[in-house]
């Protein structure tokens, strides 16, 4: 399959397809943030530090994950820049926290939305 998109990467939901574009940089963001740091043998600073955070209390936790949520886009997602980090329980899986990451590409000026479970 030939695609026009700038971005574009295999689907990881769905066998044989593909994302681009904005979908294929939200797809790349759930990877960094879901990926425990130290656990890529080929990448070993790969990741972000979240889940280290998970057993605090969220009051507590909020600034360590977005602090962590920055400091792991911002190294391994050069292609945009984080406006604005959001998190809350999932309402859905209460032991779950919901993060949503406002963004743009470099250079551009329509936001985008990302959320990740951890």
């Amino acid at each position: 399959m030939i695609t026009e998109a700038a971005f574009w990467s295999p689907q990881i939901a769905e066998i044989g397809q593909i994302v681009e574009d904005a979908q294929e940089v939200n797809q790349t963001i759930g990877i960094i943030l879901q990926t425990p740091r130290g656990t890529d043998p080929h990448r070993p600073t790969f990741g972000s530090t979240l889940h280290n955070y998970l057993d605090y209390p969220i009051d507590r936790a909020k600034p360590h994950l977005i602090r962590e949520t920055v400091r792991a886009l911002r190294e391994w997602e050069p292609r945009i820049d984080v406006e604005k980090v959001t998190v809350m329980l999932a309402s859905f899986e209460p032991q779950q926290v919901r993060i949503q990451v406002q963004w743009k590409l470099v250079g551009d000026t329509t936001f985008r939305t990302a959320e990740v479970l951890v």
